[in-house]
Protein backbone atom coordinates (compact mmCIF):
# COMPACT_ATOMS: atom_id res chain seq x y z
CA UNK A 1 0.00 0.00 0.00
CA UNK A 2 1.64 3.53 -0.45
CA UNK A 3 1.97 6.29 1.27
CA UNK A 4 -0.15 9.15 0.58
CA UNK A 5 1.06 11.51 3.65
CA UNK A 6 2.93 14.44 1.03
CA UNK A 7 0.65 16.54 -0.27
CA UNK A 8 1.69 18.83 -3.46
CA UNK A 9 -0.95 21.81 -4.55
CA UNK A 10 -3.38 20.74 -7.25
CA UNK A 11 -2.50 22.95 -9.97
CA UNK A 12 -5.41 25.67 -11.19
CA UNK A 13 -7.47 24.74 -7.55
CA UNK A 14 -6.75 28.02 -6.16
CA UNK A 15 -9.53 29.73 -4.68
CA UNK A 16 -10.56 32.95 -2.77
CA UNK A 17 -13.37 34.07 -1.42
CA UNK A 18 -16.71 35.51 -3.14
CA UNK A 19 -16.64 38.85 -2.95
CA UNK A 20 -18.93 40.23 -0.34
CA UNK A 21 -18.87 36.91 1.27
CA UNK A 22 -18.43 36.56 5.34
CA UNK A 23 -16.92 33.70 6.93
CA UNK A 24 -19.25 32.72 10.50
CA UNK A 25 -17.19 29.87 11.11
CA UNK A 26 -15.65 26.08 10.07
CA UNK A 27 -17.93 23.62 8.61
CA UNK A 28 -19.07 21.00 11.03
CA UNK A 29 -16.72 18.19 11.04
CA UNK A 30 -19.36 15.42 11.33
CA UNK A 31 -21.09 16.72 7.88
CA UNK A 32 -21.04 14.14 5.19
CA UNK A 33 -20.40 15.33 1.84
CA UNK A 34 -19.23 13.57 -1.21
CA UNK A 35 -16.06 14.25 -3.81
CA UNK A 36 -16.07 13.01 -7.52
CA UNK A 37 -12.88 12.50 -8.94
CA UNK A 38 -12.03 12.32 -12.81
CA UNK A 39 -9.59 10.19 -13.88
CA UNK A 40 -7.34 10.57 -16.95
CA UNK A 41 -8.30 8.02 -20.05
CA UNK A 42 -6.39 5.41 -21.38
CA UNK A 43 -5.41 7.65 -24.32
CA UNK A 44 -3.98 10.69 -22.00
CA UNK A 45 -2.30 7.56 -20.15
CA UNK A 46 -0.57 6.54 -23.28
CA UNK A 47 0.25 10.78 -24.44
CA UNK A 48 1.79 10.75 -20.74
CA UNK A 49 4.29 8.09 -21.68
CA UNK A 50 5.12 9.58 -25.21
CA UNK A 51 5.14 13.11 -23.92
CA UNK A 52 2.85 14.30 -27.19
CA UNK A 53 -0.35 16.15 -26.36
CA UNK A 54 0.40 18.30 -29.64
CA UNK A 55 -2.37 16.15 -32.63
CA UNK A 56 0.02 15.27 -35.93
CA UNK A 57 -0.82 16.27 -38.76
CA UNK A 58 -2.62 12.86 -39.73
CA UNK A 59 -4.55 13.12 -36.59
CA UNK A 60 -5.43 16.67 -37.57
CA UNK A 61 -6.73 15.00 -41.16
CA UNK A 62 -8.80 12.47 -39.59
CA UNK A 63 -10.65 14.65 -37.45
CA UNK A 64 -11.22 17.03 -40.22
CA UNK A 65 -12.49 14.37 -42.30
CA UNK A 66 -14.50 13.57 -39.40
CA UNK A 67 -16.78 17.29 -38.95
CA UNK A 68 -17.14 16.74 -42.63
CA UNK A 69 -19.61 13.73 -42.36
CA UNK A 70 -22.97 13.62 -40.99
CA UNK A 71 -22.98 11.33 -37.85
CA UNK A 72 -24.69 8.41 -38.81
CA UNK A 73 -22.08 7.99 -41.61
CA UNK A 74 -19.12 8.02 -38.58
CA UNK A 75 -18.05 4.82 -37.56
CA UNK A 76 -18.73 4.49 -33.25
CA UNK A 77 -17.14 2.85 -30.79
CA UNK A 78 -18.70 -0.23 -29.54
CA UNK A 79 -18.89 0.34 -25.21
CA UNK A 80 -16.05 -2.24 -24.90
CA UNK A 81 -13.81 -0.25 -27.64
CA UNK A 82 -14.64 2.93 -26.22
CA UNK A 83 -13.23 1.35 -22.29
CA UNK A 84 -10.66 0.06 -24.00
CA UNK A 85 -9.43 3.41 -25.54
CA UNK A 86 -10.85 5.88 -23.75
CA UNK A 87 -12.07 4.22 -19.92
CA UNK A 88 -9.99 4.96 -16.53
CA UNK A 89 -7.20 2.95 -16.11
CA UNK A 90 -7.69 0.63 -13.13
CA UNK A 91 -4.70 1.18 -11.34
CA UNK A 92 -5.58 4.88 -11.22
CA UNK A 93 -8.60 3.98 -9.07
CA UNK A 94 -7.03 1.75 -7.37
CA UNK A 95 -4.81 4.31 -6.13
CA UNK A 96 -7.78 6.90 -5.12
CA UNK A 97 -9.45 3.95 -3.52
CA UNK A 98 -5.99 3.32 -1.50
CA UNK A 99 -5.56 6.57 -1.03
CA UNK A 100 -9.55 7.01 0.20
CA UNK A 101 -9.44 4.22 2.67
CA UNK A 102 -6.16 5.61 4.29
CA UNK A 103 -8.25 8.90 5.42
CA UNK A 104 -11.24 7.28 6.49
CA UNK A 105 -13.18 8.05 3.24
CA UNK A 106 -15.72 5.09 1.68
CA UNK A 107 -16.07 4.59 -2.58
CA UNK A 108 -19.66 4.78 -3.41
CA UNK A 109 -18.91 4.43 -6.66
CA UNK A 110 -16.52 3.69 -9.20
CA UNK A 111 -17.14 3.60 -12.79
CA UNK A 112 -14.15 2.80 -15.07
CA UNK A 113 -15.99 3.71 -18.45
CA UNK A 114 -16.59 7.20 -16.78
CA UNK A 115 -13.36 7.24 -15.79
CA UNK A 116 -14.51 8.37 -12.04
CA UNK A 117 -14.56 7.78 -8.79
CA UNK A 118 -17.06 9.07 -6.06
CA UNK A 119 -15.69 9.19 -2.49
CA UNK A 120 -17.72 9.98 0.41
CA UNK A 121 -17.17 11.01 4.26
CA UNK A 122 -16.96 13.52 6.66
CA UNK A 123 -15.80 17.14 6.07
CA UNK A 124 -12.97 16.23 8.73
CA UNK A 125 -11.82 13.53 6.65
CA UNK A 126 -11.79 15.12 3.54
CA UNK A 127 -9.99 18.32 5.07
CA UNK A 128 -7.33 16.05 6.00
CA UNK A 129 -7.42 14.02 3.06
CA UNK A 130 -7.15 17.03 0.61
CA UNK A 131 -5.37 19.45 3.34
CA UNK A 132 -8.43 21.78 3.21
CA UNK A 133 -10.38 24.05 5.49
CA UNK A 134 -13.78 24.01 4.81
CA UNK A 135 -15.64 27.35 6.49
CA UNK A 136 -19.47 28.18 6.22
CA UNK A 137 -20.25 31.63 4.65
CA UNK A 138 -22.49 34.21 4.68
CA UNK A 139 -23.58 36.78 1.56
CA UNK A 140 -25.91 38.34 0.49
CA UNK A 141 -27.15 35.44 -2.17
CA UNK A 142 -27.39 33.03 0.68
CA UNK A 143 -24.70 30.68 3.10
CA UNK A 144 -22.76 28.11 1.68
CA UNK A 145 -19.84 26.08 2.83
CA UNK A 146 -16.24 26.92 0.85
CA UNK A 147 -12.58 27.12 0.71
CA UNK A 148 -9.75 29.46 -0.44
CA UNK A 149 -6.21 28.24 -1.02
CA UNK A 150 -5.49 25.05 -3.14
CA UNK A 151 -6.59 21.86 -2.68
CA UNK A 152 -3.27 19.34 -1.84
CA UNK A 153 -3.37 15.93 -3.72
CA UNK A 154 -1.19 12.59 -2.94
CA UNK A 155 2.43 13.63 -4.66
CA UNK A 156 2.85 9.82 -5.80
CA UNK A 157 -0.62 10.47 -7.92
CA UNK A 158 1.75 12.61 -10.27
CA UNK A 159 3.64 9.46 -10.84
CA UNK A 160 0.56 8.46 -12.66
CA UNK A 161 -0.97 11.47 -13.85
CA UNK A 162 -3.51 12.15 -11.64
CA UNK A 163 -4.17 15.34 -11.80
CA UNK A 164 -6.41 18.23 -12.25
CA UNK A 165 -7.05 20.80 -15.06
CA UNK A 166 -7.93 23.12 -11.88
CA UNK A 167 -11.90 23.21 -12.67
CA UNK A 168 -13.06 22.69 -8.42
CA UNK A 169 -16.21 23.37 -7.08
CA UNK A 170 -17.33 23.62 -3.42
CA UNK A 171 -20.93 23.07 -3.25
CA UNK A 172 -23.06 22.43 -0.26
CA UNK A 173 -23.01 18.90 -0.93
CA UNK A 174 -19.59 18.12 -1.28
CA UNK A 175 -16.67 18.90 -3.36
CA UNK A 176 -16.37 17.91 -7.15
CA UNK A 177 -12.89 17.69 -8.64
CA UNK A 178 -13.93 18.51 -12.85
CA UNK A 179 -10.67 16.99 -14.30
CA UNK A 180 -8.23 14.49 -13.80
CA UNK A 181 -5.30 14.48 -15.93
CA UNK A 182 -1.59 15.17 -16.33
CA UNK A 183 -0.17 18.49 -15.93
Amino acid sequence: MANYTEHIPLKGSERVVVSGAKAIGAANPDESLQVTVLLRSRAQAEDAKTRTTKATASEKAAVESLLKQRAAERQHLTREQFLAQRGALEEDIQKVEEFAHEYGLSISDAHQAKGSVTLSGTVANFCKAFNVELLNYTHANGSFRGRTGPIHIPRNWTASSLLSSGSTTVRKRGLTFARIARP
